[in-house]
């Protein structure tokens, strides 16, 4: 009896061992999924903070073999940076709790067996299993995909062209990232260059609201697909994921590089809803909100300061919007995790970056341009240099000698010629053999003497209307009218050390834009780079395309400073359309959007009328436009 009594009681004790045993084991495995979950979230937003800076240089090399630029050097230093194979204490702290030495141990109980960060990137692999490389959203890569389950759930694959790269662009793709002219759309080449470019499709359903999730967005979606398997865990606990880099042209109303105050100008006036309406969303580095003359959105790439309450729709934010449970409560009440006013330093999975900046994007390279150079910069992609040559003196800041660089749409340089002024003649020519149809010619902007302070101005004057007829009547190789269609000016001349004043003297030589009123001969835009003040004398861009009535060519005007008139004194009804953008920061360091100034240097709000609204078709984009890189990683459902 005793005997059986006791069997009774060790096979009670056996089963309490055994429940926790396995509870035990529940628990270690479900802390080595959140342990695992919690470093590949790290590594991921490593991957998302790190790509950008390597993708720039693996450019600026021309995809030149470096190991530390290839998929398996990125994902080798995004581990690193995320700390997947070291304490996230330092030595000097770990002594500091008196923790240190050879007997101290790590409290990551569900740590990773990875002795390094290299140990950690080999779990990363393209579809077949290959670590350091990637599966690329391209045709070479269909059959992979198929096999793997996941086209279905993948966008649109791009086609390879090689474009002056290695000539076989999908394998240089799988082991480093390819961005640029090297992708394309394999849309219909007729429809215009710009629809191979970029396409139209829907916003990802993100928090990072640059638009309305699922809205339509010009973009050209770049996209590649790894999966992350752990040592020791079953094939079928491998996590794919989506990696996209959206090449996002800036298509927004406004957009801003630096900080940006909306809803009011710097006299401190409010902008009055019945003349700015402005339809989408609003972009910058920082911005100030004090109303959204009909915004539908809000993204501060650092922060967003809201003066007042705003309502977008039936959702009414605050200051506070960014407050985890008042953020909670919103998305809980709009049942939409995406709110309409967001902060892209605080998303996880997603980043936006613009490239490059007005420094760069306004100047062409000074020595031979880099792949980098021709994407980022562009100054670099204009077809037409105007370089100023020699000017008449200090004084007297009209330019009498200009060279004219014509390009191919590759950046070949292809001809050049030179203008300059005869004798008691104040117009560029070059021989009786360009006769009148010259584009370029010298004007004096006289000043005012009832406004203090006002002075005469010394300008190039450009004849917009004369462009493409007088580059397809040159006769040079290379050049037809759409050569003219992108348009730099130059100032960097040795020459011109002792003669050009300073950026920020108001006498400085400037640009006057004449016969501009009709474009519709610019059937794929036109685009003018100018480090300088640039006036527009009359009207601009005001007649729409040939057989249509409310679309208009595309003109991207990117200059220091813009003045609507050319007499200082003159106040000219300021009348805009489309899109207005900053890339460099305010010399008070904000930047108020309207203050669109006359030829007086004075802001009429009383006659100002402004419309804004973004670009929905990429063939109304001009042909240079600045560029962002919006970042996703979504994981993919398992096949």
């Amino acid at each position: 009896m005793v005997s059986f009594i006791s069997l009774i009681l060790f096979s009670g004790i056996l089963m309490v061992m055994r429940e926790g045993a396995q509870r035990r084991q529940s628990a270690a495995m479900s802390q080595l999924r959140i342990d695992r979950h919690q470093r590949e979230e790290g590594l991921l937003r490593a991957l998302l903070a790190l790509l950008p800076a390597r993708i720039s240089q693996a450019m600026q090399q021309n995809y030149a073999s470096d190991p530390q630029l290839s998929w398996s050097g990125i994902f080798v230093e995004a581990a690193g940076r995320a700390l997947v194979a070291q304490s996230l204490l330092t030595t000097d702290s770990l002594a500091q709790m008196g923790v240190s030495g050879a007997g101290a141990r790590s409290g990551n109980s569900a740590d990773i067996a990875a002795s390094s960060s290299a140990d950690a990137a080999s779990w990363i692999t393209d579809l077949e299993g290959n670590a350091g490389r990637v599966t690329p959203g391209l045709p070479a890569f269909q059959g992979t995909l198929e096999a793997a389950g996941l086209l279905s759930q993948l966008p649109p694959l791009l086609a390879a062209d090689t474009n002056g790269l290695p000539s076989n662009v999908a394998e240089l793709d799988a082991l480093m990232p390819v961005l640029g002219s090297a992708k394309l759309y394999q849309n219909d080449p007729a429809l215009g260059l710009n629809h191979r470019t970029y396409g139209v499709q829907p916003y990802p359903r993100i928090r990072l609201n640059y638009t309305t999730p699922g809205a339509p967005f010009v973009a050209k979606h770049n996209w590649w697909v790894f999966r992350i398997r752990p040592p020791g865990t079953p094939g079928s606990a491998a996590r794919h994921y989506l990696l996209s880099l959206y090449e996002v042209p800036a298509q927004q109303p406004i957009e801003s590089s630096g900080a940006a105050t909306i809803g009011m100008f710097t006299n401190g006036e409010s902008w009055n809803s019945d003349r700015v309406r402005i339809e989408g969303s609003i972009t910058a580095e920082n911005l100030e909100v004090s109303s959204l003359n009909g915004a539908s959105s809000l993204m501060g790439r650092q922060g967003v300061n809201l003066l007042t309450s705003q309502t977008f729709g039936s959702t009414t934010v605050g200051a506070d919007f960014d407050d985890t449970s008042v953020r909670y409560a919103l998305q809980a009440a709009a049942r939409n995790a995406a709110l309409p006013v967001a902060v892209a330093a605080n998303q996880a999975r997603s980043a936006f970056y613009p490239v490059g900046s007005a420094a760069t994007f306004m100047r062409r390279s000074s020595g031979e341009p880099t792949l980098w150079d021709r994407y980022s910069r562009g100054a670099q992609r204009c077809r037409t240099v105007v370089r100023i040559l020699e000017m008449d003196d200090y004084d007297i800041q009209l330019p009498n000698r200009v060279e004219v660089l014509f390009y191919s749409d590759t950046g070949t340089l292809v001809s050049k010629l030179e203008l300059a002024t005869a004798d008691s003649v104040t117009s560029l020519v070059a021989g009786t053999w360009l006769g009148g149809s010259t584009p370029f010619e010298r004007e004096v902007l006289p000043g005012n003497p009832a406004i203090e302070g006002s002075i005469t101005r010394h300008a190039l004057r450009l004849h917009l209307n004369r462009l493409r007829s007088w580059a397809s009547s040159l006769g040079l190789a290379g050049v037809d009218a759409s050569t003219a269609d992108s348009l730099s000016i130059e100032l960097d001349a040795p020459s011109l050390a002792n003669k050009i004043r300073p950026e920020d003297d108001p006498a400085r030589m400037c640009l006057l834009l004449r016969d501009g009123s009709d474009l519709s001969q610019f059937t794929q835009g036109l685009s003018i780079i100018a480090p300088l003040r640039v006036h527009i004398g009359g009207d601009i861009n005001t007649a729409a395309r040939t057989g249509e009535t409310t679309s208009y060519p595309p003109l991207s005007l990117f200059v220091s400073e813009l003045r609507y008139g050319t007499i200082q004194g003159e106040q000219k009804p300021v009348v805009h359309e489309g899109q207005i953008n900053a890339m460099t920061a305010a010399a008070d360091g904000t930047w108020h959007p309207l203050d669109l100034r006359s030829g007086d240097d004075s802001v009429h709000t009383d006659t100002m009328e402004v419309t804004l609204k973004p670009i929905r078709d990429p063939a109304d984009l001009a042909p240079i436009h600045p560029m962002n890189w919006l970042l996703v990683i979504e994981q993919l459902t398992p096949p």
